[in-house]
């Protein structure tokens, strides 16, 4: 088939899973108490993002059946919050989680190293949102230990996703707390608790598409390249593109000179004094209308500018985009 006819198909081939709450638990009934998140997913050729919408879980699928008891503490919101794992690609930081949710007790976040702390408030980022009731790094971790079904089925979706996940990940550059790699994914909470500048003591929202982390000396692009009319206004819809897997043409805010103390940071970052990281997605929202993740592309240097309010930069990513990425990047963009 060409590629127009494969999409019809496929589609046509999802369309006849089974999707609703009811359709999934017949399924489960079929399979039986013993079958497991990966046998569930496997027998019935499903997407880990068809089970996981609509803020659905494995365990409360079991529960709905009579499969598993309920549960001796309210967990449904942590629950609700596996589907924000989905993206996750980078296999350091799955082995890392796994190793620590196998335990009976949990990471004492006073201490565990700086590296550490981070990749854990990342996890409370994705498990608690901006809920400002979870101020305290340690109560959340020690809560989430509490609920041994919650720790159980993030062990087995993280099993599954560290086997799906394809792109090889690179250490990234930055300095040895951040624990990030090139060419994995990320939330914008995600990246900015691995930077060092979100912690749980002090939860907020970021929505820009810059981000200038002090403690790192580096500013974070995020950039999305689909920019839906609802979403961007015709003063925030820039033109970022990649010209080629190696080189991404980037525009400043609307406000941004040349001369400005922000536009002096750009341009002159070749310089050495500051760092750039590139940070894109196809998307705003994924097929389930989530918040897509960004694939971290890495550092990049300042190659020319030209033009102001705003500024349109050249970067050099020190290292190429993946292949797959920079053709369906390459489409995104027009």
């Amino acid at each position: 088939f060409d590629r127009a006819a494969q999409r019809v198909v496929l589609q046509g081939i999802r369309d006849a899973l089974p999707r609703t709450v009811r359709g999934l638990e017949d399924e489960l009934r079929r399979l039986g108490p013993q079958a497991t998140l990966a046998e569930f997913i496997r027998e019935v050729g499903l997407e880990l993002e068809d089970l996981y919408r609509s803020k659905r879980s494995f365990t409360e699928l079991r529960r709905r059946v009579g499969f598993a008891p309920p549960p001796e503490r309210d967990d449904r919101k942590l629950l609700a919050r596996l589907q924000t794992l989905l993206h996750i690609d980078d296999r350091e930081r799955v082995s890392t989680y796994l190793r620590w949710l196998a335990a009976d007790t949990p990471p004492d976040v006073a201490t565990v190293s700086e590296r550490e702390r981070r990749r854990l408030t990342m996890l409370h980022f994705c498990l608690r949102g901006q809920d400002k009731a979870w101020r305290d790094l340690g109560a959340s971790v020690r809560d989430l230990w509490r609920h041994r079904a919650v720790r159980e089925e993030v062990c087995a979706l993280l099993e599954l996703l560290s086997q799906r996940a394809t792109t090889v990940t690179h250490p990234l550059g930055l300095l040895a707390p951040v624990p990030l790699r090139a060419h994995a994914r990320y939330t914008r909470d995600e990246l900015r608790a691995a930077l060092g500048d979100l912690e749980a003591t002090r939860p907020s929202s970021h929505q820009t598409g810059v981000h200038w982390s002090k403690r790192n000396r580096t500013d974070v692009f995020f950039v999305t390249l689909n920019k839906s009319a609802s979403h961007f206004s015709p003063s925030t819809s820039y033109r970022d593109y990649p010209i080629s897997a190696d080189l991404f043409h980037w525009e400043s805010q609307s406000v941004t000179t040349p001369e400005s103390p922000t536009g002096q940071r750009y341009v002159r970052q070749g310089e050495g004094a500051t760092q750039v990281l590139l940070c894109v997605r196809e998307t705003g929202k994924d097929s389930r209308g989530v918040a897509a993740p960004f694939l971290c592309l890495g550092l990049a240097d300042y190659v020319s500018h030209r033009g102001s309010r705003p500024i349109a930069i050249t970067w050099r990513l020190r290292r190429a985009m993946p292949a797959a990425f920079f053709e369906r990047a390459k489409a995104v963009a027009g």
